[in-house]
């Protein structure tokens, strides 16, 4: 039995209003986050404290969140 495969797109993300709230929902969490880590990383060196252990720190942060 050789069922043909259906192929899907970016546009059936928006099809369906349950689907395309989930959608919309993540897209702005993952803006948002990305928003925030780019400005803290951009103002490290403002941040409070020694400026080589905030870069450390921030260095840390941003290889475990590559990695995740």
């Amino acid at each position: 039995e050789n069922k043909p495969s259906k192929t899907y797109s970016a546009i059936d993300l928006f099809r369906i209003p349950a689907i395309r709230f989930v959608t919309v929902k993540i897209t702005y969490i993952w803006f948002t986050n990305s928003f925030v880590f780019y400005g803290l990383t951009l103002n490290t060196g403002a941040l409070a404290g020694d400026i080589f252990l905030n870069n450390l720190f921030v260095g840390i942060v941003s290889l475990l969140s590559y990695l995740v």
